[in-house]
């Protein structure tokens, strides 16, 4: 049998090699791989197969993606525990920041690459209470 090929699109974090997908939105389930939206944003599940080891990166953790034939090696500035609200992405019960993340900005910072999964207390429906969310750039 043939040896597995690596995804042409894929990002190396904690121990994982996973397909990268590139999706038109932030509510498009992610499955068993990770979704990419725009030009800064990865997000997947936080199971086992995919983003569950998000968790274990802090800030001077180091990953690769590999995207459109070129690898590059990001390592993370800043990890930021978000409240999801009512739909709403926030920090004591204020604001709404996904947009800003989804285009890798946080604190008036612009960053290479953020990277989001749930985090905290989980609804059983794959959302939970809290997203965990790494701000990595390109070293």
């Amino acid at each position: 049998a043939p040896a597995p090929v690596a995804p042409t699109n894929s990002i190396q974090v904690a121990g994982r090699n996973l397909a990268i997908v590139d999706v038109n939105s932030t509510t498009v389930d992610s499955g068993n791989h990770v979704n990419k939206y725009g030009e800064k944003f990865l997000y997947g599940h936080n199971t086992t197969a995919v983003f569950g080891g998000l968790y274990n990166l802090k800030a001077g953790s180091v990953f690769t993606v590999t995207y459109g034939g070129a690898t590059k090696t990001y390592q993370v500035q800043q990890v930021v525990i978000f409240e999801k609200n009512n739909g709403l992405l926030q920090l004591g019960g204020a604001g709404n920041y996904m947009l800003s993340v989804s285009k890798a900005r946080y604190g008036g910072v612009g960053y290479d690459l953020s990277l989001m999964t749930c985090y905290g207390t989980s609804y059983g429906n794959g959302d939970a209470s809290h997203r965990l969310m790494l701000f990595a750039n390109a070293i």
